[in-house]
């Protein structure tokens, strides 16, 4: 049977079944792993009788193919599957003669065939100088090389079968692949810069079915906000509880952050799905855990120096405050960006983020002045909606509409840092 090996020392293997498996963090996957970095239900796989595909659930850190992110594609021998941050090799059937699932079976060598004939009364003209002839048929041109034996042949001299949605060439001598001399290079797109894709992201959340997700969004932390202040709702009050709504409210908006930031960063165009909420502890109380942690370490000397140093002081006391909070804000960006793809405060390491910021200062420079605009705008839009309180509910609807937009805004910067500076930043994601 095909099966799934992991890569992480640990050497499970997972028997791919004829059908569909689930495999998820919830214990009602047809496979359960407990990682923190696979969501509640994160992807299928689907075994047909010769082929296995590979679909993405709407899972937060994506599914991937020999490192590229996919949302339903074709899995074949040798390949690497990632799932989060976990590591799977692709083993087909055993031994191969036996296999169902056929993924690159060679055929056997046979004779070449007899040349095509040329018209009659019409002589053969010779092959051009620099041109490869075909090994069987001198006045032929090559068009094809084997990989392994060497030899030049035309196209009526290689065997041609389609193999997994690929036209395949087979030497008739060896059985080795061929590669076409003459195949027409295919024009690279380039990709686009940092810049070029910044204007998009105040965009992005208006883009399919982002526009739902802002409204829904805002509802949903809208009833949040309401019960934090005390609502009475069938005799009970519910300000009681408020701590546990305030923590389900910060983590599951946390949560949402690090799913915006997360398929930024790995190129996907369209807003995520909202996460799933299984685990209080992996769900809602890690990401805060995160955010927190990136908060400490930011700020944290701005905190002992005004516990020592008394900052209202006019002088060199007054321009230390400011010195060390501006530097916490400027910081607090490529943190966030590192515990939400490395999902661990351990990613928090001081001389790694210097570095990182070292190596695409300029884009740093943009995206830290973009995020106090942005701040900016939220605290305007605050104070001009607390001054217009005209109609019952609208500004504090507004206000929760506002600051979620521009929360995707942010994330979507950051995120397309690390999409378009990967290598630049040097951070292994494996």
């Amino acid at each position: 049977m095909p099966m799934l090996m992991s890569r992480g020392g640990d050497g499970a293997q997972f028997v791919l079944k004829q059908g569909i498996t689930r495999i998820g963090r919830n214990p009602s996957n047809d496979w359960q792993i407990s990682d923190s970095s696979i969501s509640g239900t994160h992807c299928e796989v689907i075994v047909d009788s010769d082929t296995i595909r590979v679909r993405d659930l709407d899972s937060t850190n994506g599914t991937f193919i020999e490192e590229m992110r996919i949302r339903e594609a074709f899995l074949h021998e040798g390949q690497t599957l990632r799932l989060g941050s976990c590591l799977f090799c692709f083993v087909p059937d055993s031994p191969r003669a036996q296999s169902k699932i056929k993924i690159s079976e060679r055929p056997a060598p046979s004779p070449p065939p007899a040349p095509p004939a040329p018209p009659p009364n019409v002589p053969l003209p010779p092959v051009a100088p620099g041109v490869m002839a075909c090994a069987n048929h001198p006045s032929y041109p090559a068009a094809f090389v084997c990989r392994k034996c060497g030899g030049y042949f035309c196209g009526a001299c290689v065997n041609e079968q389609t193999i997994a949605n690929r036209k395949l060439r087979f030497c008739r001598a060896c059985g080795d692949e061929c590669i076409a001399l003459r195949e027409p290079a295919q024009k690279r797109k380039r990709p686009a810069t940092f810049f070029e894709l910044l204007p998009g992201a105040f965009l992005y959340p208006f883009k399919r079915d982002g526009i739902i997700l802002l409204v829904t969004g805002t509802i949903f932390f809208g009833i949040l906000d309401t019960l934090l202040h005390g609502v009475y709702f069938g005799g009970f009050i519910v300000g009681g509880y408020v701590l546990i709504v305030q923590l389900f409210a910060l983590g599951y908006l946390f949560a949402y952050m690090k799913a915006v930031a997360a398929v930024s960063a790995y190129g996907e165009e369209d807003m995520p799905k909202y996460p799933d909420f299984s685990n209080f502890y992996d769900d809602i109380m890690h990401p805060i855990l995160l955010v927190f942690a990136c908060f400490l370490v930011c700020f944290l000397p701005l905190a002992v120096y005004m516990y020592y140093v008394d900052y209202e002081l006019p002088g060199w006391e007054n321009i230390g405050f400011y010195a060390l909070l501006g530097l916490g804000c400027c910081a607090l960006p490529i943190s966030l960006l590192a515990v939400f793809l490395h999902e661990t405060v351990f990613a928090l390491n001081p001389l790694i983020l210097v570095l990182s910021v070292l190596r695409v200062p300029v884009e740093y420079i943009v995206i830290c002045i973009i995020l106090a605009i942005l701040v900016a705008a939220r605290l305007l839009m605050a104070w001009l909606l607390d001054k217009t309180k005209i109609i019952p509910v609208l500004p504090e609807a507004l206000d929760e509409f506002v600051s979620l937009y521009l929360l995707c805004v942010e994330m979507r910067v950051i995120g397309l840092l690390f999409h378009t500076k990967r290598k630049s930043l040097g951070w292994s994601m494996s």
